[in-house]
């Protein structure tokens, strides 16, 4: 008996699972972190002996107006309203809220990087402040111009498992335009920054993690 069975018909059922959000922030908070960034480098506390990256430098930042918990923590709130917050590990069913626990920036220079590694907390986030290079330039070098894989050398990349267990890559291409973008994402999951080259300039980043706090 032949069957004809109209595939455009199927209903897809996307899986339950916690979506990265990405934002360009408005220049009052870019020109904000430049200020928390200069206050900082007169006094700079070190914090590289407490981070997974291979670079030059890392300071912490105090977010003295909390900008960062009255911009995303609703964001977050809503985000755990619309899927469900059983992912989390701290989950107990309690009332609770989000609270920013440290934020730092990062200064990397050509060759450096960001090994495969998470954070500590809930959510987490980077801010490009400055991004001096160009993934289609970087690209180019050549040291990546015949690689398979353009899409490691100069990015920032997430690690995570698919449904089937096998390991996949989001890549967000570093543009010079990238800078002012901020990128929101499980503490727990997986990511690393890819070196760049030719270039003398340093690229500047701010990351910070939210943690969970019981009421």
């Amino acid at each position: 008996m032949e069957h004809e069975v109209n595939f455009e018909g199927f209903k897809i059922v996307e899986l339950p699972n916690i979506p990265i959000l990405q934002a360009k922030l408005p220049n009052p908070i870019i020109t904000y972190l430049w200020e928390l960034i200069d206050i900082a480098k007169k006094n700079p506390k070190n914090l590289k002996d407490g981070l997974a990256g291979n670079i030059s430098t890392s300071i912490e930042l105090q977010d003295t107006q909390n900008v960062f918990e009255t911009l995303c923590v609703p964001t977050l709130k809503n985000l755990d309203d619309v899927r469900g917050r059983g992912w989390h590990p701290l989950n107990s069913g309690h009332t609770y809220n989000y609270k920013l626990t440290n934020l730092w920036v990062n200064y990397q220079k050509q060759t450096e990087f960001n090994p495969t590694h998470d954070h500590g907390g809930s959510y987490s986030f980077v801010v490009w402040m400055k991004i001096p290079t160009s993934n289609k330039e970087q690209r180019e070098l050549p040291i990546a111009k015949e690689s398979l894989n353009g899409d490691s050398i100069s990015n920032f990349a997430f690690l995570y498992n698919d449904v089937i267990g096998n390991i996949r890559s989001l890549s967000i291409p570093m543009e010079r335009e990238t800078s002012g973008d901020m990128v929101i994402f499980p503490s727990r999951m997986k990511h690393q920054v890819y070196p760049f080259y030719e270039c003398d300039e340093d690229r500047i980043s701010v990351a910070g993690n939210f943690g969970v706090i019981y009421k």
